[in-house]
């Protein structure tokens, strides 16, 4: 494995941590998916409630206010959106950052990218290496 390390400005790591700033990237395109991918979430946590224990879910659905249920259904909303903006940001970051040859490794398959990590004013980049 190896690990770049690539410089990046203070601004663009402030920005890439502020709550607001990851919302104020998305687009209106992007709140949509972000929604649908809410409305999975919530469909995939009700039927594998369900599975488990169908009866107490349903007492549950019957008894918590509905007010609940959408401030539940906003929450789940928003880190879809937050995931969404972080993986849009670290595009971003990577189309500006990344050299050529690095990036004709990547689309050669000598290397596949792992993770990314944004700390302080630099940006991590793992990656597994093939050497054939």
């Amino acid at each position: 494995m190896e690990i770049f390390e690539l410089p990046i400005t203070i601004e663009e790591s402030d920005n890439y941590r502020k709550f607001t700033n990851r919302l104020k990237v998305l687009g209106a395109v992007d709140w949509v998916k972000a929604y649908i991918w809410a409305v999975v979430y919530i469909v995939i946590f009700f039927a594998i409630g369900f599975m488990l224990a169908g009866k107490y879910v349903i007492s549950i659905v019957h008894y918590v206010p509905v007010c609940v249920w959408g401030l539940g259904f906003i929450l789940v909303w928003i880190v879809s959106a937050i995931r969404r903006s972080g993986n849009k940001q670290l595009k971003a970051l990577m189309q500006k950052y990344i050299f050529a040859e690095f990036a004709e490794k990547i689309f050669s398959g000598e290397m596949r990218l792992s993770r990314i990590k944004i700390v302080k004013n630099k940006m991590i980049v793992y990656c597994k290496v093939y050497n054939d």
